[in-house]
């Protein structure tokens, strides 16, 4: 079965509602990434959403003797119309690097679609808000999942001279609102 395919049928497991899938291109139209979409998970009024294909990207990362490779997900208010180009733009831009893992930030991701909030970047992390998510292992590589968490400027600032161990405390500390992308920065 091909891995995408494969990717997408977990994925819709994971939410575990009925998906739309929407292929996004790049500014040049010289990438594409799909992007599947479920309303209502992981809680009603949520959008959950998740790359497929990323996974052909080498990330230059290994685990045991296969290559670790990644998928995105991400969750928004259902009312933000952004949340999957916001998640197709952080793909691309791990095309761009061929960078990815749990503490990673890519920068000015969200200013793109919605200058008017606080939040700007996003930090990459472990997928706690699904907890049946499990590595998908392939006979030549292992597809991890990363989730979006949408971060200000200070929010930013305060990873890069603290580390993002905490900064993560933080938001455990003041229970932030991960869907909500025009929180108050807690920094």
């Amino acid at each position: 079965m091909d891995i995408n395919k494969t990717i997408a049928q977990y994925e819709w497991q994971i939410f575990g509602s009925t998906p739309n899938v929407h292929r996004y291109y790049n500014d040049n139209e010289s990438k594409n990434i799909d992007v599947l979409c479920c309303k209502n998970t992981p809680q009603t009024g949520v959008q959950s959403c998740a790359t497929i294909g990323l996974n052909a990207v080498d990330i230059g990362l290994t685990s045991g003797n296969k290559e670790l490779r990644v998928e995105l997900l991400a969750a928004g208010d259902i009312k933000n119309n952004y949340i999957c180009n916001i998640t197709a733009s952080a793909a691309f831009e791990i095309m761009r690097t061929k960078t990815a893992y749990p503490g990673y930030i890519i920068t000015d991701i969200i200013s793109q679609y919605i200058p008017e909030t606080e939040m700007k970047h996003i930090l990459l992390t472990n997928p706690f808000l699904w907890a049946n998510i499990e590595t998908v292992i392939t006979d030549e590589r292992c597809i991890a999942w990363l989730l979006i968490i949408p971060i200000s400027q200070k929010e930013y600032e305060y990873a890069h001279h603290n580390g993002v161990d905490a900064l993560e405390t933080v938001f455990e500390q003041k229970d932030i609102d991960i869907y909500d992308i025009y929180r108050n920065p807690v920094i």
